[in-house]
């Protein structure tokens, strides 16, 4: 068997994990036999057990734990006799379930500490169950054929906005205050948004272009005369393209949905780009969202989604459902126009089917996240205003934070503005806070890692191996973290040591003093982007193309990360 691959990481995984909570808690020492048994499954079903089968269990679980209802547990797992329990990891549930598989806790118990203490059971019950939850290409309950007509129904279908006039007159008196000045676009956004910002970035086009490919534009989406004063001859077509349409595709997600994003045309791209970074600049900049939204740094939300003064909200295939219908009563006509400016027109589906939407804009966007960021917090701050609570809310994509005491009105709101909440994922009343990545109980962070790889054939895949040791030996699992460590250095045998941890339990195998004898140092390695001597940025870059000038180096798109080592202090 090849060390390494899937065959050898898994149960090493799994055996070491076992080995660190059972050290950890002693009394837990008949996880022994739950691990001979997921062991013993694994090696008869393969790898849909832990990729499909165990996570299951895990969703019933995390459903339970934020709902506060019944643990349901799947087909599939053998239930301990009398109880409703299921017996893998008992010594764990009975903690946390009576045998009727009703919850022992409830958001009166914030003040226990033995509900406190409870933690680590739940760390170790979703680690169990969801770390191989989001493996690429390990399979899916949903099937790529089933997603995409989902999402079809979604962006097609008419949304149903039931929302009162006062709520979306108070979201639009909002936004006009942050993205207008007077009866004008405010400064960033008054100006072509190519010019200062346009660029290409690293993903798909269209067209399936790559490289210097990307600057072969047919046209320019919203053309502005001043770019012809800057070429002085017209080498594109000037009147818009109406022609323009973005291709949808299945990417993977978690073991129960596929996701679907578009790729945009290269010359929409471009211009996305440009409007993204002028959004998060205004954003970031005015005084009613500086506090209030960030799109470079979650730490506002993180902290403030385990303050259990608050209520995390989830919602459902949020970007499909920020309708052009409604922001077109949100949005002041001058915005409107910008932000529908960089919109393909239609969809291809199954490289067959055109279709128009009603989506504002589609993941693969790139003013998806910064468009629905800004519609979710206007519409949940009018709310805050409009029902007299505190105003401090947090938004990041379609995670919401909001006072615990507006939750069910919040959630009115956007339900009345065609977005589907999320119930399992949204928080209120239990001891969980789950928001950007972030999952709290009772204030405690019990993140857990989730492998995106089972096999590490390549240093592409090497660098989140190193990153899941890591986290493992920072949440104190140092068996866990040696064995990934011991699986990567066997395919890949490199004498660095223990990667970016020369402090840590394993010593690095390379050990040097500098030149001047002033201290030991060790070789660890980092993930690091190549330099790239770009000559001219995005918007220079197409001044040149423009003009046909050849003899400026057009800048580079692609940028990969490498890996090399460094040398840094042993103490």
């Amino acid at each position: 068997m090849k060390v390494g691959t899937e065959k050898s990481l898994i149960p090493a995984f799994y055996v070491a994990f076992f080995d660190d909570v059972m050290k950890h808690v002693p009394e837990f020492a008949s996880l022994h036999l739950d691990l001979a048994y997921i062991l013993k499954r694994y090696e008869s079903e393969g790898l849909s057990f832990v990729t499909l089968t165990l996570p299951k269990l895990g969703k019933a679980v995390e459903t339970s734990l934020i709902t506060l209802n019944k643990l349901v547990t799947p087909m599939g797992f053998e239930l301990m006799k009398g109880e409703r329990l299921p017996k893998l990891l008992n010594c764990l549930f009975k903690t946390l379930w009576d045998s009727e598989a009703n919850p022992l806790f409830d958001i009166r118990d914030l003040r226990l500490s033995k509900v406190r203490k409870l933690s680590y059971n739940v760390l170790v019950i979703r680690q169990v169950l969801l770390a191989f939850s989001k493996v690429e290409d390990c399979g899916c309950i949903e099937s790529d054929d089933v997603a995409m007509s989902n999402f079809r129904n979604r962006v097609t279908a008419k949304p149903v906005i039931t929302a009162s006039s006062i709520l979306l007159n108070r979201a639009r008196e909002l936004i006009s205050g942050v993205v207008m000045e007077g009866d004008n676009l405010c400064k960033p956004l008054s100006h072509w948004v190519i010019e200062p910002y346009g660029r290409h970035g690293p993903g798909a086009v269209f067209g399936r272009e790559c490289g210097r490919e990307k600057w072969n534009f047919s046209y320019i989406p919203g053309i502005d005369d001043r770019l012809y004063s800057w070429s002085g001859q017209d080498r594109l077509d000037r009147e818009e393209s109406t022609t323009g349409w973005s291709r949808a595709t299945v990417v993977p997600k978690d073991f129960k949905s596929r996701r679907i994003i578009c790729i945009e045309p290269k010359e929409f791209q471009f211009a996305q780009q440009g409007l993204w970074e002028t959004l998060r600049y205004r954003m970031h900049t005015h005084p009613l969202t500086r506090d209030a939204i960030s799109f470079d740094d979650q730490s506002m939300n993180f902290n403030l989604s385990r303050d259990y003064t608050y209520a995390t909200i989830d919602l459902k295939d949020a970007s499909d459902r920020v309708s052009i219908d409604l922001c077109r009563v949100l949005f002041p006509k001058p915005f409107f126009r910008i932000a529908t400016r960089y919109r393909a027109r239609k969809i291809l589906i199954n490289d067959e089917d055109l279709v128009g939407y009603r989506s504002l804009a589609t993941m693969g966007s790139a003013v998806c996240f910064p468009l629905e960021t800004l519609v979710f917090w206007f519409i949940t701050r009018a709310t805050l205003e409009l029902g007299g609570y505190s105003t401090t809310c947090r938004v990041f994509g379609d995670d919401i934070i909001c006072p615990k005491e507006a939750f069910d009105e919040v959630i009115e709101s956007l339900c009345s503005c065609g977005f589907v909440v999320n119930e399992s994922k949204s928080c209120n009343d239990s001891l969980i806070r789950e928001s950007c990545g972030s999952y709290f109980w009772c204030g405690d962070d019990i993140r857990i890692v989730r492998f995106g790889y089972t096999a590490s054939t390549s240093k592409g895949t090497w660098i989140p191996f190193a990153d899941y040791s890591r986290s493992f030996l920072r949440s104190g699992f140092e068996a866990a973290s040696r064995a990934i460590l011991n699986c990567i250095e066997t395919v890949h045998p490199v004498p660095y040591g223990y990667l970016g941890f020369p402090d840590g339990p394993i010593e690095p195998k390379i050990r040097r003093y500098n030149k001047a004898l002033q201290r030991l140092e060790v070789k660890v390695l980092q993930v690091c982007g190549p330099a790239v001597a770009d000559a001219l940025p995005g918007s220079q870059g197409m001044y040149a193309w423009l003009v046909g000038n050849d003899t400026h180096p057009l800048p580079r798109v692609t940028v990969k990360n490498r890996i090399k080592g460094k040398w840094i202090a042993a103490e």
